[in-house]
């Protein structure tokens, strides 16, 4: 446990006091035959942050419930500035809480979770309205008050849930995780399984694509396919995100022609798998033209020799076009996967409430959120990966395909 002490330990009018803000005696609790907490004393006083440290399932969590109500000790007492609150409900007791997951409604724009509070106390709509915005601006989110919860991103979701709990000004504050770790470790990984996905599509979309337009189509066909990959190239980013959001929202063409073929709509509008569908279409060219490239540059006469020895057309495609087409492949993976990686305007227009990637976790500490340090520290991520990925795709000859 870590107690920080910014401030003496007073009440809000400045008069001293040795009465602790949360009085924890005894308490006791289990769930069916697990003992969760045995025996807790803790005394936490006015003006102090109080950090509690432990392993995943040592109680934590359960302990800051039955300060909010939400959980009942077995055993115990729990008093709250001398009074004691052990049975009392949730919203009879001057705390708020910011939970692991948020719990913000998704119904409800942004401005109005942060004065769901105030308008349950009965606070006038011109009033609640004036403290939700100063809260809101107080964690640097004044322009984000009409969105919803889904066009948010993980930390700008995390400070709604804190302008929600300081704007009812409780006399006890609970945060549950806070420093969302954890949700940083999920969005890295979740960057770097979604970057592995959208290039094992493209590769598996480009190469029968590539194979057709380097060995089989004619000439005037080729330059057609050519001009038909390369044309995306010159619109604008945007515009393509867009038409997808056009395409995939509910009451979208997607919808449209499955209500017409009498399937259920898939609803794909504002998801990741929204994202992953616009970033294969987005970074495709980037895979066909190195493929391309490979393939085009493999003689003829290596195909006729694999053929003269006894080779069928799969084993010619296994030993002898897809080892010389590798380079290209990897080539073209460099591109995808790294733009991918980087990439933070897409999941902000298609991507659902979970979509958050790493790039707008930096983006939101850099610009938004004002934490240099960790916006510094989640840039090395993709920068070690990619380091990682370029060396052993330069080691089985990527970038003589570039």
């Amino acid at each position: 446990m870590y107690r920080d002490t910014r401030m003496s330990r007073c009440d809000v009018r400045g008069m001293m006091t040795n009465q602790p803000a949360i009085d924890i005696r005894g308490v006791a609790k289990s769930f069916g035959p697990t003992t969760v907490l045995h025996d807790i004393n803790l005394e936490v006083f006015d003006g102090e942050f109080f950090t509690m440290l432990g392993p995943s399932g040592s109680g934590k969590t359960t302990l800051l419930r039955m300060v909010a109500g939400f959980e009942t000790p077995d055993r115990g007492e729990i008093l709250l500035h001398g009074e004691e609150v052990t049975q009392r409900p949730a919203h009879l007791r001057p705390v708020n809480t910011v939970f692991q997951d948020y719990a913000l409604f998704p119904h409800m724009d942004v401005v109005t979770n942060v004065e769901y509070g105030l308008r349950v106390a009965g606070v006038k709509r011109g009033v609640r309205r004036e403290r939700a915005n100063a809260a809101l601006t107080m964690v640097r989110l004044e322009g984000f008050s009409e969105r919803r919860p889904a066009q948010l991103s993980g930390g700008q979701r995390q400070r709604v849930a804190l302008a929600r709990a300081i704007v009812n000004e409780p006399s006890v504050l609970l945060l549950d995780e806070p420093l969302g770790a954890g949700a940083y470790v999920t969005i890295i990984w979740r960057t770097v399984l979604l970057a592995v996905l959208v290039t094992l599509t493209d590769a598996i979309v480009a190469f029968p694509f590539a194979y057709v337009m380097a060995r089989v189509a004619t000439q005037r066909t080729q330059r057609i396919l050519l001009g038909a990959v390369l044309l995306p190239l010159w619109a604008s980013y945007l515009a393509k995100v867009y038409a997808w959001i056009s395409i995939l929202e509910k009451g979208g063409a997607l919808n449209w022609t499955f209500s017409k073929l009498g399937l259920p709509d898939p609803n794909l509008g504002f998801t990741n798998g929204a994202m992953w569908i616009a970033f294969c279409y987005i970074w495709l060219p980037y895979m066909i033209v190195p493929i391309y490239g490979s393939l085009e540059r493999i003689p003829a006469s290596l195909l006729d020799a694999s053929a003269d020895l006894g080779g069928s057309s799969w084993s010619t495609f296994r030993r002898v076009i897809l080892p010389l087409a590798l380079p290209g492949l990897l080539a073209g993976s460099i591109f995808t996967f790294s733009l991918t990686l980087g990439d933070y305007v897409t999941p902000l227009l298609i991507g659902g409430s979970n979509s958050t990637l790493i790039g707008n976790a930096i983006y939101e500490n850099l610009l938004t959120g004002g934490n240099l340090p960790l916006a510094a520290a989640l840039s090395t991520v993709p920068i070690v990966i990619m380091i990682v990925y370029l060396t052993i795709a330069k080691r089985l000859g990527a970038f003589e395909a570039l």
